[in-house]
Parts: structure tokens; C-alpha cells; sequence
């Protein structure tokens, strides 16, 4: 989970630049979400991995919202 977030603050725009990251990188964190899900369903930690999983796939997503709403379009 903790590479989800980095991966995350990567793809922010800190200096407003407006470059474009490569596409790649927007699957990072949820490629770290699922590789902790594995990591966790191997331990059977099955509550874990769902966890790990959602918050891989979901945080995108809601990063993707929370900029749209602070910097606008």
C-alpha cells in the first residue's frame, strides 16, 4: 500500500507544468495493488488482499477526482 501512495504523489503535477506522464505510469499503483493482493492471498490473508486490491484499483481514481476538484479543469 505504501507503493500505491508513492506511485501516486509521482503522478501528481507539483509545479504545474502541465507536462504529461507517460501512460505507464498510471498503472502503477494499481499493478502495486495487485501484486500486495497476491502477496497477501499467498499468506492467507484474505481480508487483507481484498483491501490491498481495492485500494490499488480505487485510489487512482479517487486521486483523479480530488485534483479535478482542487485545480480544476
Amino acid at each position: 500500500m505504501a507503493l500505491v501512495l508513492l506511485s501516486m504523489l509521482v503522478l501528481v503535477d507539483w509545479t504545474n507544468s502541465g507536462e504529461a506522464k507517460p501512460l505507464w505510469m498510471f498503472f502503477l499503483p494499481i499493478l502495486f495493488g495487485l501484486i500486495g493482493g497476491g502477496i497477501a492471498l499467498a499468506k492467507r490473508a484474505y481480508l487483507w488482499a481484498v483491501i490491498s486490491i481495492a485500494f490499488g484499483v480505487l485510489s487512482l481514481q479517487i486521486m483523479n477526482v480530488v485534483i479535478t476538484l482542487l485545480q480544476g479543469p
